[in-house]
């Protein structure tokens, strides 16, 4: 017997926020989900599965997404022809959707109820799946205790879409502990809701997480994709991870505490940037910058070139294998670096200092800070920059990052003169 676990497909998800990135590879970001999921069904060809397991949140959303529906059930067809069956639960995002209430797939797929726990029993098989979809985008209930019993004689699998006690960046939906689901005496449980690939147990029974097939942002990182799980003639099971994603996510952390110069800085990331190269896939690095930097002024006064500048570098090392997303700097100036207000509340340096820190620590600061620039953003429409530069008034971490340079570079001017 085999079969594969996937989840998470999220079809068609938006990828928000890259369309400010100028020059970044969007179509092939977009394209990715879908390229993930056609690389899917090849598995299941390919290995001649004997079914698929898909664990929620096909979909990404309860719209009318009909040509979305359309693309799925095409390739569900492919499965169909060759006698492999489909065995699904809605999740939290799907549940809602118009174009599942009444199931729009061949007849191969089995998309469970979210009014009760259901069995489907394959005798030819020696297996009973057991699940239930959500009843609406926010599932309170504990879905697996009202699991039905384990079949006698069959390999039970429980399908679950849940976060299970809780999930770091997943909301509590469909929440239930590890016991509820040994309770049943099923063999294996399939489950979805976390992105990350996880084991909660690996036998007695197995309890998995196969993550979703294609990361969506900088934080669901690393390879993604399903596992293929088999059971060999004595009955032991074994599992194998199957990568799919074309666009691999991935944050480059740079210590700068130790690099002596920015030369040496740019040399070191293009090092590292260069390992991450993998001809198969489109790698998106997020560079995050941290530690103490003893050159750290010229970092806060390259301000947001240094991203154009690094980008640069990133096409040398990888080519259209590599795009940087942006440059998170999370360093600080070694002690030596350190401007040193006096003491004194009329002090310039620490106004600046106090002004600068309200505004980033504040909710609402850079929100607001936004909203008095609007008069600004309207008289600069269309304007042409030096450089051909666009000010993102709006954009709140464009905001923080202009603010950061512009608190060093008024408090170097004010040490220059003196006014301390």
């Amino acid at each position: 017997m085999k079969f594969i676990h996937a989840a998470d497909l999220h079809l068609d998800a938006p990828f928000r926020g890259l369309s400010r990135y100028e020059g970044a590879p969007l179509e092939r970001i977009r394209q990715a989900g879908r390229i993930a999921f056609e690389r899917l069904v090849r598995a299941c060809l390919e290995h001649q599965v004997d079914f698929l397991l898909l664990a929620g949140d096909l979909f990404d959303g309860s719209g009318k997404d009909f040509n979305t529906v359309l693309y799925m059930a095409s390739h569900m067809r492919r499965l169909m022809e060759a006698k492999i069956e489909v065995f699904a639960v809605l999740g939290n995002h799907d549940a809602e959707h118009d174009l599942l209430k009444t199931n729009p797939f061949t007849s191969n797929v089995h998309l469970f109820a979210a009014e009760y726990a259901q069995t489907i029993h394959r005798q030819h098989l020696g297996v009973a799946v057991h699940g239930q979809s959500h009843a609406s985008r926010s599932e309170k209930r504990n879905l697996a205790a009202g699991y039905p019993p384990a079949v006698p004689e069959a390999f039970n699998i429980g399908l679950l879409h849940t976060s299970l006690t809780g999930r770091d960046g997943h909301e509590p939906y469909a929440p239930c502990n590890e016991d509820d689901l040994v309770a049943h005496g099923y063999d294996y449980w399939a489950l979805g809701h976390v992105h990350q690939r996880e084991w909660v147990r690996r036998q007695d029974p197995m309890i998995h997480y196969p993550g979703t097939l294609q990361g969506r942002h900088i934080h669901e990182s690393g390879e993604k994709g399903a596992t293929l799980i088999e059971m060999d003639a004595s009955g032991k099971l074994h599992e194998h991870p199957l990568a799919f994603n074309p666009v691999r996510w991935q944050i480059l952390e740079i210590k700068l505490d130790e690099i002596e110069s920015f030369n040496d800085f740019l040399d070191r990331t293009v090092e590292q940037m260069g390992r991450l190269v993998n001809p198969k896939v489109l790698t998106v690095v997020r560079l995050l910058l941290t530690g103490p930097c003893q050159w750290h002024g010229l970092l806060i006064a390259k301000g947001m070139d240094l991203e154009q500048e690094l980008r640069i570098q990133t096409l040398k090392a990888g080519g259209d294998a590599l795009w940087l997303e942006r440059v998170e700097n999370k360093s600080h100036p070694k002690h030596a670096d350190q401007p040193k207000p006096t003491a004194g509340n009329l002090d310039p340096l620490t106004l600046i200092e106090q002004l600068a820190q309200e505004l980033r620590s504040s909710e609402n600061g850079l929100q607001s800070l936004a909203e008095e620039l609007k008069p600004l953003r309207s008289f600069l429409a269309g304007a042409t920059l030096r450089g051909d530069k666009t000010l993102h008034l709006q954009d709140t971490q464009w905001l923080g990052q202009a603010l950061t340079q512009a608190e060093f570079l008024v408090r170097q001017r004010l040490l220059d003169r003196g006014d301390r």
